[in-house]
């Protein structure tokens, strides 16, 4: 039996509307296109789930309909569309219709009547047919064929309701939902039903006495006073009622169900939208329901892809390759995690359409008389077909005079570098020249750029080596399907880098690539490489430390509550909270009232379980995320950490350190600080050295506005803050007391971070217009910081992005967004990214030159981390003055400012002590 799914597009434009509320899920235009996403996320899940043979889409017109003239109140009470909604509405249509499924409507009739008349004429063509809905309304649609597909949560199954369904949910059968709604009414729709009477009032009578004509006949038999007059009074309003909730099934229509076929939703139009849009996991969803659509038109074209398998070849390609005007180069390997990669086999590319893949698991004949190199420490069973190719390709790769390009390259280096062969020559990386083009698009992956920019449908890794428990590994993927696949990956490559460099060019951002980007590469390589050692013996310590008191502290909380309960479900801790100890409620979720930090600490000064559910939260994480999960993650042959940094994240370019995050372990709380404790030099007799800016973003923004007031006290070595405060409170510093500093410091950073006095007010525990009288004094005296970001806000308008002092850009199309959050998030990020994305580019240019200088000067120390503002060194104790001066000098002067740079250099037996 063919299936029909009949889908209530109006419901779920306003179910993914709400669900998106929150979020600022932008198009490259700065539109709002939250509703969208949800819509089609949704949308496909259920497609993907079920495969409908037929199916539509159905909406509302806004016209009034036929109801509406019985009863001019009908669906009254609802508000006027909300804006930001019917602004995303035409996007929707439009990528509806590419995606070919049909959308219904018809003036005078609601989708509900489409559903319904369609629905009919489904049934009795011999379809199964499906209402997509959560609407009740529908349960009296429902027989043995036709029935209601109740769309589920992320996670969830979808409930599907029978007959029998509709009687365990509703309360009756299909066939007296209709008496139930008319009785009862329905307050969405302003359908006003009989006064008082309530749905189990209104399951009871339909039960006891059959119809609704039944029970108005009735009405004299009812015991209850109320009732009984009120079904009495209100008999013809019930009977409008019932009239209301009748789905027509007789709805005129152009089509019938066997018209409603859909597809092919993966065609060039669409996924060239999805790409513009960035909405990549629905084109993943749509790449693997229909992967025999994803072979374009594009990607029909005539490639030569060739295997390297034997000396021969190796030599031929070799020959063919090392005069290139740019080589193009990616690795095949067996993990993501490059330390721990093996090397399956390189790639190359010097022509668009043309690559080759060296394979070293499938090479041969290699000579019997090759005696390969040293092992690596770090490879220590490398094959002896491995070393024959790298030593092969050895004076390519290390050819500085060799442009060399690609994709994520600091990957592949490292993996190289871990087979002691260090590549050199780079000139681009598609992924960091990506993210300086337009640092807002979210996924800068090889597979999203092909599909955005060259509208190719990369093959997916998982095409190759499967996922879940079914995945293989790279190395035992075919020759014939490695081939294509690696290949391609320094095609695409290539043909982005020559899509980028000539935009890289006239966008002025040639000099932030070439002179820091690509130069920081080596430098985060070798930081990668080397690692930081860790104390495991104390970890262990504090990890037994840690559930001492986290079991206390869950004791104390149960014996606080007078209850038992799980400590971790957000359910259980808001009955405790609000109902059992009647705690204000604040915030309210989709669950029921939050319990998130925010309304912890709101509660905290009321009672003394949120604050000891604060501890125990707080110590549960630092636990899992560092205590524990730190030993884990130390290589078994480096016997260190070794975390990877990211040039393509941080929209303002600051560098991210993930697997594992080592710049969010806290140093403010001294349960932070201990973990900091942990971590160690690497060599006995040596020291960790710390590093650390002063202030740096403030005295960008005093460079940046040419305030000279700030100027002047940063000239003179003055305390910002509470300089700040004489300032704002018209005071000698002598007399500024701590709190007023502390209220100095929070403008002082607020400004930075665009905050209003709505936020200073949260942060200081102040009135909103005490708040606005700390900015309005800071703007008084520093009037030119005032006129700075109102010029700032202009040129973003103007312009569409913000710079930062070394020309990095980064779009801002959200400023003229319709909706005020969005915009007003934008005019913080018009001043903060400057200001902060000018001291990433600060600490970069450093890290570049003292990599320089401690090489020129060969000392033995290694930088080890960058956090922040921030970087760690280790170096044995007769380096550790002499390298003292060198940070100090090269860091003061990495960026030319109109007052001077301050660094805190300190250094100690671990990291802790380093700030000590």
């Amino acid at each position: 039996m063919k299936r029909l799914f009949l889908i209530d597009g109006s419901a779920l434009i306003y179910r993914s509307f709400h669900a998106f509320s929150g979020s600022t899920l932008l198009s490259s235009k700065g539109e709002d296109v939250g509703m969208v996403f949800g819509f089609l996320s949704t949308l496909m899940m259920m497609i993907r789930r079920e495969n409908p043979d037929l199916m539509a889409l159905t909406f509302d017109t806004g016209a009034p309909t036929f109801r509406h003239k019985k009863y001019d109140l009908y669906k009254a009470n609802r508000p006027p569309m909300d804006e930001d909604l019917r602004s995303q509405l035409p996007l929707l249509y439009e990528i509806i219709d590419l995606l070919n499924i049909p959308q219904l409507s018809k003036k005078g009739w609601e989708a509900d009547d489409i559903m319904g008349t369609l629905g009919k004429k489904g049934e009795e063509a011999g379809l199964e047919v499906f209402h997509v809905t959560g609407d009740k309304d529908f349960y009296q649609l429902v027989t043995d064929k036709v029935k209601v597909y109740s769309l589920p949560r992320s996670g969830e199954a979808p409930k599907i309701y029978d007959p029998q369904g509709v009687k365990e949910k509703f309360g009756v059968l299909p066939e007296r939902v209709i008496d139930v709604l008319g009785l009862m009414g329905d307050t969405a729709d302003n359908i006003p039903g009989v006064p008082k009477v309530g749905p189990k009032t209104a399951i009871e009578l339909i039960n006891r006495f059959g119809s609704i004509e039944d029970v108005l006949a009735a009405a004299g038999q009812i015991t209850k006073p109320k009732l009984r007059e009120n079904l009495q009074t209100y008999a013809d309003q019930a009977r409008m009622s019932y009239d209301l909730a009748v789905i027509d099934i007789d709805t005129p229509l152009d089509v019938v169900p066997t018209d409603l076929t859909w597809g092919p939703l993966n065609n060039p139009e669409v996924r060239k939208k999805f790409s513009e849009l960035e909405f990549s996991s629905i084109l993943n969803t749509l790449n693997s329901l229909e992967p025999q659509y994803g072979v374009t038109e594009e990607k029909k074209r005539t490639v030569s892809y060739h295997s390297v398998t034997n000396p021969a070849e190796l030599q031929e390609m070799i020959e063919k390759i090392k005069n290139a005007e740019l080589l193009s180069f990616d690795t095949e390997t067996t993990s993501l995690d490059s330390m721990q990669a093996e090397l399956v086999g390189l790639s190359f590319a010097t022509h668009e359409g043309s690559a080759w893949y060296v394979s070293c698991n499938h090479f041969k004949d290699v000579p019997g008389d090759f005696k390969p190199p040293l092992t690596p420490k770090l490879r220590p069973e490398i094959s002896n077909e491995i070393a024959y190719v790298l030593e092969k390709l050895k004076p390519l790769l290390t050819d500085e005079n060799l442009p060399k390009t690609g994709q994520n390259l600091k990957y592949d280096m490292l993996v190289l570098a871990c087979y002691d062969l260090d590549l050199k020559g780079v000139a681009f990386d598609t992924m960091i020249a990506s993210h300086l083009l337009d640092s807002s698009i979210r996924q800068h992956n090889l597979d999203a750029l092909a599909e955005r920019h060259l509208h190719i449908v990369k093959i997916p890794t998982t095409a190759l080596i499967g996922s879940g428990s079914k995945q293989i590994s790279m190395s035992d993927v075919t020759l014939e399907e490695i081939t294509v696949y690696a290949c391609e990956d320094a095609d695409v490559a290539l043909q982005l880098t020559n899509l980028f460099n000539p935009q890289i060019k006239d966008k002025g951002l040639d000099k932030l690539l070439e002179e820091q980007e690509i130069k920081l590469i080596p430098v985060l390589l070798r930081m990668e490489k080397t690692g930081v050692k860790l104390d495991t013996g104390l970890l262990s310590e504090m990890s037994d430390q840690f559930s001492v008191e986290i079991a206390e502290l869950g004791q104390t909380v149960h014996d606080l509550a007078g209850v038992s309960f799980n400590l971790n479900s957000t359910q259980q801790l808001a009955h405790v909270l609000y109902e059992k100890l009647g705690l204000p409620p604040g915030k309210k979720t989709k669950s029921g009232f939050s319990t998130n930090i925010n309304e912890l600490e709101r509660l905290a000064p009321l009672n003394e379980l949120p604050a000891k559910l604060l501890r125990y939260r707080h110590l549960t994480k630092l636990k899992s995320t560092y205590i524990d999960a730190l030993p884990a993650l130390i290589h078994p042959l480096t016997g260190r950490v070794h975390t990877s940094y990211s040039q393509s994240i941080a929209a303002t370019g600051r560098l991210s350190s993930t697997n594992p995050n080592l710049q969010n372990i806290p140093i403010r709380s001294e349960d932070g600080g201990r973990i900091r404790r942990a971590f160690i030099a690497g060599e006995e007799g040596w020291k960790i050295i710390s590093a650390d800016y002063s202030q740096v973003e403030l005295r960008i923004m005093a460079h940046l506005s040419g305030d000279q007031l700030l100027i002047d006290a940063f000239k003179q070595g003055l305390d910002i803050h509470r300089t700040t405060a004489a300032w704002m409170y018209d005071m000698p510093p002598g007399l500024i007391d701590n709190d007023m500093r502390r209220h100095a410091k929070e403008v002082n950073f607020g400004v930075l971070y665009g905050m209003g006095d709505f936020g200073l007010a949260q942060r200081l525990g102040i009135s909103r217009k005490r708040a606005k009288e700390f900015i309005e004094q800071y703007f008084s005296k520093f009037s030119r910081v005032k006129e700075y970001i109102d010029e700032v806000h202009e040129k973003a308008r103007i312009d569409g992005y913000v710079e930062t002092m070394m020309g990095r850009r980064r779009p801002l199309p959200e400023i003229h967004a319709k909706n005020f959050q969005i915009r007003q998030n934008a005019h913080r990020i018009a001043i903060n990214t400057p200001i902060q994305g000018s001291a990433a580019d600060l600490i970069k240019r450093a890290m570049i030159k003292l990599d320089d200088e401690m090489l020129l000067r060969k000392f033995e120390a290694r930088m080890l981390m960058q956090v922040h503002d921030e970087l760690v060194f280790e170096a044995p104790a007769e380096e550790v003055e002499a390298l003292t001066e060198c940070l100090k000098d090269v860091m003061t002067h990495a960026m030319e400012l109109d007052l001077p740079l301050e660094v805190g250099v300190a250094h100690g037996e671990n990291w802790l002590d380093a700030h000590e």
